[in-house]
């Protein structure tokens, strides 16, 4: 019995000073940076230099150290008293500003947006008054041709007969220029015909002359 309490006390003894802690998330506090070692003392190799704002994983505490796991899955030592619970200042502050940055950008898109459509709205306003004048011209003209809807009338039957009377002129004339291109075409024959002819009979008369002068000379051969 008395070895059995003995082991007890030491038990006890052992828990009291090791707190295993399972799954808990710390901070590297705002300390620039702290010593991450292979044993819970000073004496242990540094394996690592850890910054402000790491998160590590709590393993267990011991002793005033702390057994931890980062990010990478190495596990190793470092004071208890450079952790901390809370976010550090410099993380939120850098998270602040991205929002900051953020929402500076989207800002910048919705002025952006506005300016163009300023713009367009600009560009629509000129457009209606463009197209409000026109149709102010527009319904003049219309009550004009209204009030001078006779003279209008009489001037398109005018223009209309014009139109007739030259249409039958233009079809004249290709009628005539037909004609005077076949008349064209039948004196070039002529005139071809009349040259054939000529040189046809020339080429007659010398052979009819060369034939006679043959003969004349044969009867005076007869005659010697």
């Amino acid at each position: 019995m008395p070895k059995m309490s003995f082991k007890l006390v030491l038990i006890i003894i052992f828990i009291s000073f090791v707190t295993p802690v399972w799954a808990k998330t710390m901070y590297v506090t705002d300390s620039i940076k702290i010593t991450f070692r292979n044993g819970p003392s000073i004496k242990h190799k540094i394996l690592a230099m850890l910054k402000s704002g790491e998160e590590v994983e709590v393993l267990e505490e011991l002793n005033g150290w702390t057994k931890v796991r980062l990010k990478d899955g190495k596990e190793g030592y470092v004071l208890s008293h450079y952790l901390s619970p809370n976010i550090p200042k410099s993380l939120i502050i850098n998270e602040l500003q991205s929002k900051v940055k953020y929402l500076q950008k989207q800002v910048q898109k919705l002025n952006q947006i506005k300016e163009t459509l300023e713009t367009s709205n600009s560009k629509l306003k000129a457009s209606l008054e463009s197209k409000e004048k026109q149709l102010v011209k527009l319904e003049k003209e219309y009550n004009d041709l209204k009030s001078g809807s006779a003279n209008y009338i009489e001037t398109k039957q005018l223009k209309d007969q014009l139109e007739i009377a030259n249409k039958k002129l233009k079809t004249q004339l290709a009628t005539l220029l037909e004609r005077n291109k076949a008349l064209e075409g039948k004196e070039k024959r002529l005139w071809f015909l009349s040259g054939a002819a000529v040189l046809l009979v020339g080429w007659v008369l010398g052979l009819i002359w060369g034939r006679t002068q043959i003969g004349r000379k044969r009867r005076y051969k007869l005659e010697i």
